[in-house]
């Protein structure tokens, strides 16, 4: 038995592993000092296999005579795999533990091997006198002869290390123990893999949940479906977009974006707001309200100026500005009239008093005059003097008075009310005019008179509005409805094209005042009965209040088409540094436009001789390709306009397509002759031969984003992929859908989605030309154009259904609502470089700029004009989502309340 430098326990700590992998040898030899037992061998040649990767074991404490093998001995024992003997004199004959291991080892394991070390040839001089052959068994074993000058050194000869490396036909524990190391390791990466799946899982199921239910209740809120009013919501819908994009919160943003698109502002105000009006600068506004006060708002920020304006012991029923702007009167529910001074909200003199309840009230377009109604009576009044021109109230009819108003001239009053009759007061004669307007079916709520003063428009609780002949009052034309309860309130745009109506069917209507046909659709966003509205100065914006105790001002102007050409937009592009977008068209011309303000940029671009069916910028936005039905393609300055050089020739039909390469050396074109062609973008002069291998049209032609590959769609059902420096078709072509009229490729190249006749889109993978998933399906009619957006994400399509659709690139789902506004067949759509913007080109011979995705975030963000302060992102979103900002670059507000507000775009 033998014995090392430490101890058994101190060994069992430092392989504790080797309980459960066993050792690779066990060295038994005998104890004593050299050469006795030879422990500096034994010593040694545990240490270098060890350094060879070996679990060893050998003990120092020999067992007192006649005890038995200690237990924890015998356990390591029948775990190894070799038993070393180092059989020299002392092992042999004075060792009797030397032998009972061996015999222990033998008994457990008969087929384990048991190798002698025959140390000074010990084995041949003392075998016979202990019997070796019957307990050692070294003749049927391996045994190795050991020098003596190794014996002496206490140091392994090399050639005995190599035999007892080469001996183990077996794995070594370390190696077990590693392979269980890294097992383990393995099982805790593969463990703490599936923990941080599931944890990113549950934080994304968590957080699409809560983004959906923010939307909802955001949506709720703004329609006045739910407590909190359209501040509240809007934030809501702007955190359920930043907690979790998906393509349901983008349909969230757009929807909230049309409902408010139109405002400049909403400004939540604590009561009822019954009267609006604006002053003549535009600078201002003032309201009257239930809760006995008038305020003044700045116009263009939406913010409050000053405090409420107080005096009335009633609520505020009417307001109007003086002609100059510098002070107001109010009529009150308290039988008062008041006069204020703008700059200082302070009343100016007492209150005016001869009426009963105050309906209305009206200053004199030449400022001298007051006007006021009350139930029956009209009373006028010295604008300067605030003193009565009459002695007594005019009673002039039987049932209530709504409505006065001044004709521009400052000769007659237009008043109406409960009789459903409109009447003319003549104030030089203080008469009546006899003959009343009729023609309403219930009371006229609202009057007014165009600026030129020659016509009338009256709304009514009989739904309708009417136009009426001032000097006749004779009707004009036939009631123009639309609304869907009261008209509340009416009036002309101050330069006389258009007039604004507004109803208890909680919208607004803009009509044209000749005509007297709706302009667009109605303006919708208050979610309670419209009492009031106004127009500003310069006809661009109105004003309007609402029992949902808001202020909104809305934009008259939004969403107009960009005009100039004479015959159907065949083809639209951004420049690659979003300043301009060019068109093509029937008209056989190009036209620039500027599309931050939609004009057109300069005069149209001709040459060709017939119409033009494509247009491309170049990659420097330097120039521009166009592809024309005259068989040509033309190379024009997209700053100067002019043609650049001669027409390139080659094509036996018309051009439909063109393209630019990456590196702007190259143009490819598609045509009407079946083949595509390539061109030195410099010279004009063709490269090569034409690309065959359509059977019909080439419709839409592209190259890859390495520009290595062409792409190419026809009317022959297929897309194509060509080698661009070969011109060789590389594969097999697509054919999946009904003739392809457009084609897109994904910004990093991986995908195409292409267009079709059967009314889908589908996307396929650009390096196998696989389809990849479903139809895209949605449109009522055949797709003409697509394109992905800058990031890659959505694609947007255009339809003969007159719509433009958005989608998610990945899913293929439809993404809100369809962009509707066009008369005629969507013929071209592309997104401009930020993504903020899609042009569009249709047979209505218009374009049309589409705000979305990011612009529908800046624009609401422009009306909250903050973020949510922390507390408020805790109580209306979650206190488990770290803080977003809604609106990045927007001031976060401290923890305190706040007067929400909408400011202006």
């Amino acid at each position: 038995m033998a014995k090392t430098e430490s101890s058994l326990n101190e060994k069992k700590r430092r392989f504790n592993w080797s309980r459960i992998f066993g050792y690779d040898f066990f060295i038994s030899f005998k104890l004593g000092h050299p050469p006795i037992g030879t422990q500096s061998y034994a010593s040694d040649l545990a240490r270098r296999l060890r350094e060879l990767d070996f679990t060893v074991f050998f003990s120092e404490d020999e067992l007192p005579p006649g005890s038995k093998l200690e237990a924890g001995l015998v356990k390591v024992l029948h775990r190894s795999r070799i038993l070393v003997v180092v059989a020299n004199e002392g092992a042999l004959v004075h060792s009797q533990w030397v032998r009972k291991e061996v015999e222990e080892f033998r008994r457990k394991h008969p087929k384990r091997q048991i190798i002698s070390i025959n140390v000074d040839r010990a084995i041949e001089t003392f075998g016979s006198q202990v019997e070796a052959s019957l307990w050692l068994d070294h003749e049927s074993r391996t045994w190795l002869n050991e020098t003596n000058e190794a014996i002496h050194e206490g140091i392994i000869s090399p050639e005995v290390l190599t035999r007892l490396q080469l001996a183990p036909r077996f794995t070594k524990a370390n190696t077990w123990f590693r392979r269980l190391v890294v097992g383990i390791i393995l099982i805790l990466i593969g463990l703490t893999s599936w923990a941080v799946y599931e944890a990113i899982d549950a934080d994304h199921k968590f957080k699409d949940a809560t983004a959906m239910r923010l939307v909802a209740e955001g949506g709720f809120m703004t329609s006045g479906l739910k407590a909190g009013g359209p501040i509240k919501g809007l934030f809501k819908v702007l955190a359920g977009h930043q907690v979790f994009r998906s393509a349901d919160t983008d349909a969230a943003l757009q929807s909230e974006y049309l409902k408010f698109k139109q405002q400049i502002f909403v400004h939540e105000t604590p009561y009822e707001t019954t009267k609006v009006a604006f002053s003549p600068d535009g600078k201002r506004i003032v309201t009257g309200s239930w809760d006995k006060t008038l305020r003044l708002w700045d116009a263009e920020s939406g913010k409050a100026i000053g405090q409420p304006l107080t005096g009335h012991e009633f609520a505020v029923t009417s307001v109007a500005f003086s002609p100059d702007g510098q002070r107001i009167v109010s009529g009150s529910g308290d039988n008062t009239l008041r006069l204020w001074d703008v700059n200082t909200g302070k009343a100016i003199g007492q209150p005016l008093k001869l009426h009963g309840n105050v309906s209305g009230v009206a200053f004199s377009p030449d400022g001298k005059h007051i006007v006021s109604s009350d139930d029956k009576t009209l009373c006028l009044w010295g604008a300067e003097s605030g003193k009565a021109i009459v002695g007594q109230p005019l009673n002039v009819q039987e049932y209530h008075i709504s409505s006065v108003a001044f004709s521009p001239d400052s000769k007659n009053i237009v008043f109406g009310g409960g009789d459903n009759k409109l009447r003319l007061w003549n104030v030089g004669t203080d008469k009546i005019i006899d003959q009343p307007f009729t023609g309403h079916e219930d009371s006229v709520l609202s009057v007014a008179f165009s600026p030129d003063g020659q016509r009338i428009v009256s709304g009514s609780a009989d739904n309708t509005i009417r136009l009426w002949d001032a000097k006749t009052g004779k009707a004009i034309g036939q009631p123009l409805t639309g609304h869907e309860s009261v008209v509340a309130s009416v009036v002309y745009s101050p330069d006389g094209k258009r007039i604004v109506s507004g109803s208890h069917d909680k919208t607004l209507r803009l009509w044209d005042a000749e005509s007297g046909k709706a302009i667009g659709q109605p303006f919708a966003g208050h979610y309670g009965a419209v009492f009031s509205v106004a127009f500003s100065p310069d006809s661009k914006r109105i004003v309007s209040v609402s029992y949902d105790n808001t202020l909104r001002l809305w934009n008259t102007f939004i969403d107009q088409p960009l005009t100039g050409h004479d015959e159907d937009v065949t083809s639209v592009a951004f420049s690659l540094d979003g300043k301009r977008i060019v068109s093509g068209s029937f008209d056989e011309t190009l036209r620039l436009w500027d599309p931050e303000s939609g004009k057109a940029i300069g005069q149209p671009l001709t040459g060709h001789k017939e119409p033009v069916y494509s247009v491309a910028f170049s990659p420097d936005s330097q120039r521009i390709v166009s592809g024309s039905d005259d068989f040509t393609l033309r190379l024009w300055d997209a700053n100067t306009g002019k043609a650049i050089g001669q027409p390139f020739t080659g094509h036996e039909e018309a051009v439909f397509s063109v393209a630019f390469s990456l590196d702007g050396m190259r143009i490819v074109s598609g045509g009407g002759d079946n083949t595509l062609r390539l061109w030195d973008a410099n010279t004009g002069k063709a490269i090569g031969e034409p690309l065959t291998g359509h059977e019909e049209n080439v419709s839409s032609v592209a190259f890859s984003s390495d520009g290595q590959r062409i792409i190419s769609g026809g009317e022959d059902n297929t897309l194509r992929l060509w080698d661009a420096n070969t011109g060789n078709s590389m594969d097999q072509p697509l054919i999946e859908h009904i003739r392809v009229s457009d084609f897109a490729v994904s910004p990093d190249g991986k995908r195409i989605v292409s267009d079709s006749g059967d009314k889908t889109l589908r996307l396929w993978d650009a390096d196998t030309g696989k389809a990849i998933g479903e139809p895209f399906t949605g449109h009522e009619e055949n797709v003409t154009s697509v394109a992905f957006s800058p990031d890659g994400k959505r694609i947007v399509s255009g339809s003969y259904d007159r719509t433009l659709r958005l989608w998610d690139a990945n899913t293929g789902k439809v993404i809100g609502q369809p962009l509707t506004g066009h008369e005629s067949y969507v013929s071209s759509v592309a997104f401009s470089p930020n993504g903020k913007l899609i042009v569009s080109g249709s047979g209505d011979k218009t374009l049309r700029l589409w705000p979305v995705f990011e612009s529908w975030t800046d624009a609401l963000c422009l009306k909250v004009g903050r973020n949510m302060s922390h507390q408020e992102w805790r109580d209306w979103v979650s206190p488990d989502i770290d803080y977003i900002e809604q609106c990045p670059g927007s001031p976060i507000p401290p923890d305190k309340p706040i007067v929400a507000s909408i400011t202006p775009k």
